[in-house]
């Protein structure tokens, strides 16, 4: 019946149904969902923060409802509340399938990192992703840069000279071409 009246654009009547289904509802699971989607007829009634409680409440109720973490992440990164977009993003991870965390790691490292000024903290997820690409230059620069802001010299410098190595390796292959270019096509 929800449903109808969500179809229907009825605000009042759908947020009424909701409410009264959440007392009914089974499960937290399902106590989250219609508690996620009175927080999305309160957004387009009043805007975002309308929905919040809504959301929170669904997040209460079940802390891996993708749709109530995405939405409060969204109010927390307009609010720029680092912190809390950082516990939004872990919990986030927590249901995320271990080939598809790359992009939260990186943004959770990159939250810890530069927004929160806490180093220390982001070390965990960039440390997960060397370990899944040891070779993959867009991680391990950030992380050897991480364990120098942390003062972990020791732990810093051999990603540095690995990234070196791998730059002065590149470095002569482009000397190589060029001097065969220059050999095959003398002036």
């Amino acid at each position: 019946l929800a449903r109808i009246y969500e179809g229907a654009h009825d605000a009042d009547k759908a947020r009424a149904t909701l409410q009264k289904a959440t007392e009914l509802a089974d499960s937290p699971k399902e106590r989250a969902e219609l508690h996620f989607r009175l927080g999305k007829i309160e957004a387009d009634a009043a805007g975002d923060e309308a929905g919040e409680p809504h959301w929170l409440r669904a997040v209460d109720d079940d802390a891996t409802h993708t749709g109530a973490l995405l939405a409060l992440e969204k109010l927390a990164r307009g609010r720029s509340d680092w912190g809390r977009v950082a516990d939004l993003l872990a919990l986030r991870l927590d249901q995320t399938a271990e080939g598809e965390r790359k992009p939260l790691y990186v943004e959770l490292a990159e939250v810890y990192g530069q927004k929160l000024g806490q180093p220390n903290q982001a070390l965990p997820y960039l440390e997960a992703l060397v370990k899944a690409a040891p070779d993959d230059n867009s991680v391990v620069e950030p992380l050897a840069d991480l364990y120098f802001a942390a003062g972990r010299y020791d732990d810093a410098l051999p990603l540095y000279r690995g990234l070196a190595d791998k730059l002065e390796a590149h470095r002569a292959t482009c000397d190589a071409i060029f001097r065969s270019v220059r050999f095959a096509h003398p002036k």
